[in-house]
């Protein structure tokens, strides 16, 4: 069990008010050796504008370190889900954290094994009543929104009050989503003319896009899922105004790149615990091929994309800021990694046991992960789609 200390003994070298990044290597803390907090002491210095106030800092961890004891679980979430993002893994971690809870989904108003079923109304359609049932009948109100929607604010806003709802999206570096989308999805004549001649592909990419915008993963998609209108997705001045409604309307905007970061991040904002946010990584590109993206190909592609880009490059630049207000994200991140890579060696099934347990940390009590939460964790999005539509 951890106690708090009740002293700090503090070795410098240099005068006070010196950086603290400049001494991290001369100037260290020590009360009864718990070096991750005296790692955190070093950092929450360092964002404490390079003045060492020690007793501040060890405050200000020592209440960070057991934040997640203090807070009350939230149940109400809206997930944007953006295609190729990483949004499938995301999905499958909100389906099992409200299906255990019992809490109520707005599925999409569709039978089982239609057409895009998994899809809220028709291509290019966003959010109302008449387009999503309830996963629980006799539930008054929405919790919980995971599928395929186009967002639009004012119709959101209905079923799902910004004063009672979290609202979260994941976003992807435009390059990387772009060659994920060339290898998902199944457009043979997108994919036949990028793998014979990326250049040209990309110096005439116009004329190989659908008529319906909303029909592609090519154009812009991100920007197009967050509402867009698919006509200004080139208009940067119309796009930054729009960025800036879409920073007021949504909580967290998460990133794929750093994604174990981001579920530390949304575990945090929603006070779940870090067994709620553990996975499986799931729907990956199910092709394979080398894309080489010189410097005119990323040119011709950043001007194609440029609502994605001016979208990725304004919520990169605040999550990170957020890790550099709270360099303790980037810890609690680093023992998740460990958690979850106990929990995909014991899930790969080579395990004898029936469950394995996750010792404490800072950021959780020990508990145990069961085959049963492998089974959960493996299902995929249809699958947990389906479970829930046959209860209905």
């Amino acid at each position: 069990m951890l106690v708090k200390p009740s002293y700090v003994t503090t070795y410098c070298v240099g005068k006070p008010s010196t950086p603290a990044y400049v001494q991290t290597n001369i100037c260290y803390l020590n009360f009864s050796g718990f070096a991750l907090v005296c790692m955190s002491v070093v950092m929450v210095l360092m964002s404490y504008g390079g003045v060492l106030d020690v007793t501040g800092a060890v405050s200000a961890v020592w209440s960070g370190v057991f934040k997640y004891r203090t807070c009350s679980e939230k149940h109400d979430l809206v997930f944007l889900k953006v295609h190729k993002t990483g949004s499938s893994t995301m999905a499958n971690i909100i389906e099992r954290f409200g299906f255990q809870r019992k809490l109520n989904f707005a599925l999409p108003n569709k039978t089982q094994g239609e057409v895009r079923y998994n899809y809220i109304g028709r291509i290019g359609e966003t959010l109302n009543e008449t387009r999503i049932q309830p996963s629980q009948k006799n539930a008054k109100l929405y919790n919980l929104l995971y599928n395929h929607v186009i967002y639009n604010w004012k119709s959101f806003n209905v079923i799902f009050p910004r004063r009672r709802t979290t609202y979260v999206t994941l976003l992807r570096h435009p390059l990387s989503q772009f060659k994920s989308s060339l290898l998902y999805f199944r457009n043979s004549a997108i994919y036949t003319a990028a793998t014979e001649n990326l250049t040209k592909y990309l110096e005439n990419i116009r004329q190989h896009e659908p008529s319906n915008p909303y029909i592609s993963f090519t154009d812009n998609r991100q920007s197009l899922d967050l509402g867009l209108p698919s006509h200004k997705v080139r208009d940067e001045g119309f796009i930054t105004r729009y960025i800036e409604m879409l920073d007021k309307a949504f909580d967290l905007m998460l990133i794929m790149d750093y994604f174990d970061e981001s579920l530390v991040m949304l575990r945090r904002k929603m006070c779940w615990s870090m067994k709620d946010i553990l996975y499986i990584r799931s729907n990956k590109a199910y092709r394979h091929f080398d894309f080489v993206f010189g410097e005119y190909e990323k040119s011709l592609l950043k001007d194609w994309s440029l609502a994605d880009n001016l979208l990725y490059d304004h919520f990169y630049t605040k999550f990170h800021f957020h890790l550099k207000k709270d360099p303790n994200i980037m810890e609690e991140a680093h023992w998740f990694k460990l958690a979850l890579d106990k929990t995909q060696t014991f899930c790969s099934g080579n395990s004898t046991e029936s469950k394995t347990r996750i010792e404490k940390s800072p950021w959780n009590p020990p508990f145990y992960v069961t085959s049963l939460d492998c089974a959960f964790m493996k299902l995929g999005e249809l699958e947990f789609l389906n479970m829930m539509l046959d209860g209905i």
